[in-house]
Parts: structure tokens; sequence; C-alpha cells
């Protein structure tokens, strides 16, 4: 450990850069951080050679879902079974995470609640049944149901408002 230079990591983290892996070298260079300041409060080593290095900066290629987008992925959602339109509109509405809402079963309904285990956070939540999105007309519906009951596949159905 004491052999390592700055010259080593940065020319590692580089390695990563120019292979168009910057997130990856920010991951690398933050391990490492953490690595020779846990050395260094260890007393094994006297000074961090990664503290000298420039992180990677790294631009974000990912954009926001727009709602027209929402809505053409949705049409085609609508010819499938019938919890995968459920639960894009269930995600729209009560904004939680995909795999928050692949967990959601009927039951998970009451009290006039949608009672939600947030499986990145464990935070519990509840969210009003009465939740309504105004912009595209929706509100939740849990006195509907799919037509595969209380599936582990499917939320509540949602419909947009006025159906049935």
């Amino acid at each position: 450990m004491t052999r390592v230079t700055t010259l080593m990591i940065s020319e590692f983290l580089d390695s990563y850069e120019d292979a168009g892996k910057g997130r990856m070298a920010q991951v690398y260079r933050s391990l490492l951080l953490d690595l020779f300041r846990e050395a260094v409060a260890k007393g094994r080593i006297e000074v961090n050679p990664v503290t000298v290095t420039k992180a990677a900066v790294t631009e974000i290629k990912r954009s926001r879902l727009t709602l027209a987008d929402f809505q053409a992925i949705f049409a085609k959602a609508e010819t499938l079974e019938p919890w995968v339109s459920n639960s894009m509109a269930l995600g729209l509405i009560t904004g939680q995470r995909r795999e928050d809402i692949a967990g959601l079963k009927f039951s998970d309904v009451h009290d006039g609640y949608l009672w939600v285990d947030q499986g990145k956070t464990g935070a519990k939540i509840r969210i009003p049944t009465a939740l309504r999105l105004n912009v595209i007309g929706w509100c939740q519906s849990p006195g509907a149901r799919s037509q595969s009951g209380d599936s582990p596949k499917g939320p509540p159905e949602l419909r947009p408002q006025g159906t049935t």
C-alpha cells in the first residue's frame, strides 16, 4: 500500500475515462478514496494518494420521459395484460419506484390509503386513494379490480376518470 503513488491511481482512473466509462472512474475513485483514508486513519500510510486526483466529470445521457412519450407507451401497454398499463398508471399517479409498484397487492389498499413499503429506503408510506393527477384527469380507483384478481403481478386498477 505504501508503494501506490498518485500517478498510478491517476493512470488507473484515466484508463476508465479514456474508455468512455467516466461513471466507473468516479466509482473507483470514491472506493479508493475511502480505502486510503482508512489506511491513513490506521497509520499504515501518511498521505492519501487519491485526494489530489481529479474526479471524473460525466455527462448525463438520460432524460426525463415526457408526458407525450408516456401516453404513447401507455397506449401500447393497454394492448398487453391489464397489469402492465395498471402498473404504469399507478407509477405515474403515485410517483413510486417500479420495484415498489411491482410488489403491490390489492390488499395494500385499505382504510382509504395505498400502503407502500419502499424497498430502496425502507420507508413505510401511505398514499390517499383519492389522489388525482389533474394534468391527465386520472385518479386512483381502488374499488376496481383487474381480471387477474388479487395477483402479485399487479396493483389496483386505475382508470382515466369518467370511465368504468
